[in-house]
This record gives C-alpha cells, structure tokens and sequence, in this order.
C-alpha cells in the first residue's frame, strides 16, 4: 500500500513521529473524499450519462498516481524492507497462545466482597 511510503517521507526526512502522525488525517481524509466523488459522481455518470464514461474519472485518477509515483520516485526516501509483516503477526498470535493461563488483569476475585453485608451489595438491595 501507499501508507508506509508516505510516512517515510516524514520520518527519514527528520520530521519524526510528530510529524508521520500528521500524515494518517491527512491521507484518510483524501480518502474519504475519493470514495465520496466515487459513490457520487461515478454512479451518476454510469447511471445517467454511459456506463463506460463512469469508468473514465476512475481509470484517470489511477494513471496519474502511478504516473505521478514512477516519475518522481527518485525523489522518495525509501527504506529497506525489515520482513514480512505475517511473521510479526505470528509472533504475537505465538505469544499470546503461549500465555493463554494468564489470569486476567484486576483484582483477584478473593479481594472482591462476597458477603451481602457489604457497603455495595447492601445499597444495591436497597434501591430494588
């Protein structure tokens, strides 16, 4: 996908994470815009005008980003890929199955009040 390039722009560039976080609105924003123009005006040229003109804004906004990516890539900070994202998620699918008895964090039920002459059980029995 496109997110990690452009966050690496900000990162490798110096901005750091302040400025990668500035990146996510900005490009879910974009995208929220394109899938408005596209479930709007896509629909309304396929519908009313010709199915094959609903097709043109679509087809034409695609060249231009791959255009745009391929003519400008030697002006992209690209960094090394560090493996497969799978194995990541493996890993903590892995942990987390090897860690499947650990109580739940709270308190242990031996500290929570059993007996109903307790201050919250007996104003609950006094409300009903």
């Amino acid at each position: 996908t496109i997110i990690p390039l452009g966050v690496d722009q900000y990162r490798l560039r110096g901005g750091g994470l302040v400025d990668a976080a500035k990146f996510f609105p900005l490009y879910f924003w974009c995208v929220t815009l394109g899938a408005m123009v596209a479930y709007t005006a896509v629909s309304f040229l396929q519908m009313f005008v010709g199915y094959t003109y609903g097709l043109i804004p679509p087809v034409t906004c695609y060249s231009i980003c791959v255009l745009t990516i391929q003519t400008q890539r030697k002006q992209f900070y690209l960094s090394p890929p560090n493996g497969s994202p799978l194995s990541a998620v493996a890993n903590v699918l892995i942990a987390g199955y090897r860690q499947r008895n650990i109580s739940p964090v709270g308190p242990s039920p031996s500290a929570v009040p059993t007996s109903p002459s307790s201050t919250a059980s007996s104003s609950f029995q006094d409300a009903h």
